[in-house]
């Protein structure tokens, strides 16, 4: 049976373990006020995810993942600011190719994000929310072996926060949108149970 020497079919578990370096594009908008700012941003993340083989090339799982943004220490406080993260999803995988030693494949993630900024600047600036995360990813698997891989990542991430908290020392619960969306590229680890 050819089935056999695929490293990906019905009834494969796959649990993955990653690290990944993030660039996005912002927007944030003040709710109800016309004011737009747009910006950048960068990241590290570490996603774990579990996935499961509902057919020969069709896998369905979960993924959380903590994301740390960097950020410079303040020149007047002298503290770094403690941005940072998490997102948890749902996603559905399509494996193109499937040999005994890779898999090549690609999705669509959806799900929840939430934020916590913490700027640790003079004004104590602070901003939390939550919203909806999805991403279009294409990833790679390369076994050595039958249980274990290394991994490639290229994601395409998009979030979305409406009316979070910013809050500081003049002004509190300030309703505030931002948006992000941009590319990760991560390396990992696979385990095939």
């Amino acid at each position: 049976n050819s089935s056999k020497a695929q490293c990906f079919q019905k009834g494969t578990f796959d649990i993955d373990l990653g690290w990944g370096f993030g660039i996005y594009n912002t927007q944030t908008s003040i709710s109800g006020i016309y004011v737009v700012s747009a910006g950048r941003a960068g990241s590290s993340i570490v996603p774990l995810s579990v996935e499961y083989g509902v057919g020969n090339r069709i896998g369905v799982g979960l993924v959380f993942a903590s994301d740390k943004y960097f950020a410079n220490t303040d020149s007047v406080t002298k503290l770094k600011p403690d941005d940072r993260s998490s997102e948890f999803g749902v996603f559905g995988n399509y494996h193109f190719v499937r040999t005994e030693h890779i898999d090549f494949y690609g999705g669509l993630t959806l799900g929840f994000s939430s934020i916590s900024l913490n700027t640790n600047n003079q004004n104590a600036d602070t901003y939390t929310a939550g919203g909806s995360f999805a991403d279009i990813h294409f990833n790679s698997r390369f076994f050595i072996g039958h249980h274990f891989a290394f991994t490639l990542s290229l994601r395409f991430p998009t979030m979305n926060y409406s009316n979070g908290n910013f809050t500081n020392d003049s002004v509190k619960n300030l309703p505030v949108n931002l948006k992000g969306s941009g590319w990760v590229f991560g390396i990992g680890v696979a385990f095939k149970i």
